[in-house]
């Protein structure tokens, strides 16, 4: 508070007698809403704004907060004597929210009906594992672009080794091998036989092939699994097969 002395150093008539009074100052004020509290009410308020966060939503940007100071007394001299005064000091927060969880489920949904057309049947998806990566494109009118992959991987099951025992039975190991590039669903093969020609009677290949799962794509953005290709195995065997499946992303 400041205090005035009003006092007349000559004779006067009328008038009105020196009186003392105090009235608000801007340093007052000041001294009150400093910019550390400002800061303090503004960061409140941007945390009361994240909790109105519906389940599954998500901020675009970090919330844009502004301050305002107020005094019940108005600031200056108005000849008027303050002997109490209070300052309000508020904040107004806003932003840009979206359904973060919708997005993800109905990407995962579109990419999924994708993959049942190309790479089509018998492919799965390795690890069950989609990775979604989403980047704001604007945010009036609010834009979002999403980029969202997996890798799906053929499954070989017990039909899929039996075409290939009748695929390459009675070939060379050199036959064999071109025969398999052409299978579907196979990258790569190894043929393990030190014979000549590769045997017809399927018993000799009973639980010979060996699934090599292609390399999974790298632990980034955020995504969900399970689901590994069946591997088997038996040393006892005369023939071994060592098959690595195509590998398909999608975007």
């Amino acid at each position: 508070m400041a205090r005035t002395c009003l006092k007349n150093q000559n004779a006067f008539t009328g008038g009105q007698d020196p009186a003392n009074y105090n009235f608000v100052t801007q340093g007052d004020v000041d001294g009150v809403a400093t910019q550390t509290v400002q800061n303090q009410i503004a960061q409140q308020a941007a945390t009361q704004l994240k909790g109105k966060l519906a389940t599954g939503e998500q901020l675009a940007q970090s919330p844009q907060c502004q301050t305002s100071v107020n005094s019940s007394s108005p600031v200056g001299d108005h000849r008027q004597n303050v002997t109490a005064t209070s300052v309000t000091i508020a904040a107004t927060c806003d932003s840009v929210a979206y359904d973060d969880q919708g997005m993800r489920t109905l990407v995962t949904q579109l990419l999924t009906q994708k993959a049942q057309v190309s790479p089509g049947a018998g492919f799965v998806l390795q690890n069950n594992r989609i990775i979604i990566e989403p980047k704001i494109q604007s945010l009036d009118p609010f834009s979002l672009n999403v980029n969202a992959k997996g890798q799906w991987v053929y499954q070989i099951g017990d039909q899929q080794k039996s075409e290939i025992i009748q695929l390459i039975g009675g070939k060379s190991v050199e036959a064999a091998t071109a025969a398999l590039k052409g299978y579907r669903g196979i990258a790569s093969s190894t043929i393990q036989f030190s014979g000549t020609v590769l045997p017809t009677d399927p018993n000799q290949y009973t639980s010979s092939f060996v699934i090599n799962a292609p390399t999974p794509l790298p632990a980034q953005g955020n995504g969900s699994g399970v689901g590994l290709l069946p591997t088997v195995t038996n040393d006892a065997t005369p023939v071994g097969i060592i098959g690595t499946p195509t590998a398909l992303g999608g975007s």
